[in-house]
């Protein structure tokens, strides 16, 4: 009976001490991977930042259009030192103008992406907002991008 009392404590004992040894590895890996996404994150903002600085287009002012919910929308896209510095609709003869002013929201999310890929449309004004962010597309493509 003692024999058999010292065997199941003895196994008691290795089991918690390889829970141990595994928990301190586990612990140790996620540490290590900490370390990369922060290492990884720091590349990346450097990155951007670099990427801003020289940025992505050729000078210049670039005008493009598309269809929009009454016609025709054309913008103008005026680009310095590879960036986009200035957006704005130069023509948009036939939008109602309730989905136009709804949709001209659309021009500030192209600065700060300084795309007009990945755009959210005005809801209400889908189709003014496609016509404006196809325009700069056209615009942004003939810069360079």
């Amino acid at each position: 009976m003692r024999n058999k009392n010292f065997v199941i404590r003895a196994v008691n004992i290795l089991i918690i001490v390889a829970a141990l040894l595994y928990y301190n590895q586990v612990l140790s890996l996620h540490q290590e991977l900490d370390k990369a996404n922060a290492a990884i994150e720091a590349m990346s903002q450097t990155g951007e930042s670099a990427q801003t600085a020289q940025g992505n287009y050729t000078d210049g002012t670039y005008q493009g259009s598309a269809q929009g919910y009454g016609g025709t929308v054309t913008v103008e896209v005026t680009i310095e030192n590879g960036n986009m510095t200035n957006i704005e609709v130069i023509s948009a003869d036939g939008e109602d103008a309730a989905y136009y002013n709804m949709a001209i929201d659309v021009l500030d999310s192209i600065m700060e992406k300084q795309s007009a890929d990945d755009i959210d449309v005005v809801s209400g004004a889908t189709y003014s907002s496609n016509g404006i962010i196809g325009a700069a597309k056209e615009a942004l493509g003939k810069a360079g991008k």
